[in-house]
């Protein structure tokens, strides 16, 4: 009978070992707001003379600042695997339009990310592709 009891809990264990998804990436990526530092490595601070570009990722939901206007979607993680959904926005004429629409094209291309303390990868097909880099200050 102990044996039997034995093999029950080390079967159940094994299972749910295995099929438990990891959710400390997705802790450290969400609650945080996140100031786009580069788009496709060309640096912000020769694409923007506006407001910084932020995104906000909270339970699901990415909300944010493409420089011009807000911008809002969903996402899914699956431990570094991230979807991001359709971006809706607001339709603000800026003089940045061109570079917001590079972000907002970036951000669909996104499929895994990396959060390494204050910073944020945002990493394409190929996980050497870095599409958005961020971090949670804004670097004068």
């Amino acid at each position: 009978m102990i044996r039997l009891l034995f093999l029950v809990v080390a079967i159940t264990s094994v299972w749910s070992c295995s099929t438990t998804k990891s959710t400390a990436p997705a802790i450290a990526l969400s609650g945080r707001t996140w100031f786009v530092e580069s788009v496709r490595l060309e640096h912000l601070s020769t694409l923007f003379d506006t407001r910084s570009p932020q995104l906000l990722f909270d339970g699901g939901h990415l909300s944010g600042h493409g420089g011009c206007n807000a911008i809002s979607t969903t996402y899914t993680t699956d431990g570094t695997t991230i979807r991001i959904g359709a971006i809706a926005s607001t339709r603000m004429m800026c003089e940045d339009m061109p570079r917001e629409n590079r972000i907002i094209r970036a951000l669909s291309e996104v499929r895994s990310f990396v959060v390494d303390k204050d910073r944020l990868f945002l990493l394409g097909e190929r996980e050497v592709d870095t599409v958005l880099s961020c971090r949670t200050e804004i670097q004068l």
